[in-house]
């Protein structure tokens, strides 16, 4: 490790990890050897769900549309926060109370809207008034 500025360093590590080696020190850790032999953190407990094992979501932080698709940043029950990943809305579908809930408190955040949501609006035509003066020539009319 080496230290590049006092915000940054640069990691020793093999190449193919094909990480970038230059990072935030706010992004390093220190490394705790554990004080039990073979201690490991348990993974939390599976929930079954219409017969699939899954784990439960604890919460809903983000949202996001990606190629017009929406995904949900996942905060999942019993994890850290460094667990916390990207689901498509197809993966939290049996958390529906959890999506409402940050919607309520996101009221801005990216959603899918549903097409019965615009069956309801009326739309009309309009005529345009302005018109362009005579030897003016209006950039929709030049041909290239």
């Amino acid at each position: 490790m080496e230290v590049v500025s006092p915000s940054a360093i640069r990691l020793k590590l093999l190449a193919s990890w094909r990480k970038h080696l230059v990072v935030n020190v706010s992004e390093v850790r220190l490394w705790k050897k554990p004080t039990i032999e073979d201690q490991r953190a348990a993974l939390p407990a599976l929930i079954e769900v219409e017969g699939k094992q899954e784990f439960a979501v604890e919460a809903i932080i983000d949202t996001c549309l990606r190629c017009d698709n929406l995904e949900f940043l996942v905060q999942w029950e019993g994890f850290i926060p460094d667990h916390n990943t990207w689901e498509p809305a197809s993966h939290v579908e049996n958390a529906k109370e959890k999506v409402d809930r940050f919607y309520k408190k996101n009221l801005g955040a990216p959603r899918k809207l549903r097409k019965v949501w615009f069956e309801k609006l009326i739309f009309k035509s309009y005529t345009n008034y302005t018109s362009t003066p005579k030897g003016v020539v209006s950039h929709l009319e030049v041909e290239v």
